[in-house]
């Protein structure tokens, strides 16, 4: 059944029960979620949630996290991006961000999901941008969990720049 069947047989069903018909507003689609409205440590933390946040379960080891999160900061640095906002929100950048990814809508009300790792995307987030972890960045523009492999990591633009067995992802530069 289509979707638009599906919606008048649904609108026409529960009018006819309800004994009156539901106005079309009732079942429109909701409209793109606006990220951008947040500041960029909350944008950067939403992408840590999306993101990483598998990986706070060794809660004293925060690298992994932190070496994603600079993968934003710097592909802001090296590309024609405005800033570290349009970075992360640029189409099929961070999948946590496409409407069909199934952290999207996690990531638009992040502490009604899981508070202890809100807290910890954001706490990540701030110490980033503060420069408190300025020792794990080391350029890394992408990375892929071990398990995939996406076909830009070929490129030769790509340089693997990190892979420690005990990580869940590979990191790259862009050259």
């Amino acid at each position: 059944m289509s979707e638009i069947n599906r919606r008048n047989f649904l609108k026409y069903s529960v009018g006819v029960l309800a004994g009156a018909m539901i106005p079309d507003y009732c079942f429109a689609k909701e409209k793109s979620f606006d990220f951008s409205k947040f500041s960029d440590e909350e944008v950067l933390a939403r992408m840590l949630f999306g993101e990483a946040r598998s990986l706070y379960k060794v809660e004293e080891d925060v690298r992994e996290p932190v070496m994603i999160g600079y993968t934003a900061l710097n592909r802001a640095e090296k590309s024609n991006y405005v800033n570290l906002k349009e970075a992360i929100l640029a189409p099929k950048q961070y999948s946590c961000f496409n409407p069909k990814d199934v952290n999207y809508n996690k990531i638009k009300n992040p502490g009604k999901n899981d508070l202890n790792s809100w807290k910890k995307s954001l706490e990540i987030s701030k110490k980033i941008l503060n420069g408190l972890f300025e020792h794990l960045n080391y350029g890394q523009t992408h990375y892929h969990r071990k398990d995939k492999k996406p076909k830009w990591r070929k490129s030769p633009k790509m340089k693997k720049i990190w892979g420690q067995d005990f990580f869940k992802h590979y990191f790259y530069k862009e050259l």
